[in-house]
């Protein structure tokens, strides 16, 4: 059950990023900073990336979580190529390249940070354990 409670987090947040993707041009604050918005598709799925490799890492099959790290690459980037062709359909916003490559950016950064994270955790649990 711990593990179904773990997925939430990626779940809602697709769900968040989705919702946002569907905000039309004129509803989305206007930031006049050069190029700032490839910053915020960073940050954004940077959070995702961590989100997801903690969903995979926590799945109750052995096979799954073994291959966390490919599965949390490959669905974050599945999710965020939809999401940039999904905006594409909505007035004002458009589908970018440069937006995907920040949110692959994000994902793998998220990813990377997750588990040198989870690393260290492991480290100090080990390091506390032997004295």
């Amino acid at each position: 059950m711990r593990s179904f409670w773990l997925k939430i987090p990626a779940i809602v947040y697709s769900l968040i990023i989705f919702t946002l993707s569907s905000l039309p041009k004129e509803k989305v604050p206007a930031i006049e900073i050069w190029n700032f918005d490839k910053v915020l598709h960073l940050i954004e799925y940077t959070i995702y990336g961590i989100f997801l490799s903690l969903a995979f890492t926590s799945a109750s099959q052995e096979k799954v979580a073994r291959r966390a790290i490919p599965l949390s690459l490959l669905s974050g980037l599945l999710f965020a190529i939809t999401d940039e062709l999904h905006q594409y359909f909505v007035p004002g916003r458009f589908c970018s390249i440069y937006d995907w490559l920040a949110d692959a950016i994000g994902i793998g950064l998220g990813i990377y940070l997750f588990h040198k994270i989870k690393l260290f955790r492991a480290w100090i649990s080990y390091e506390f354990e032997q004295s």
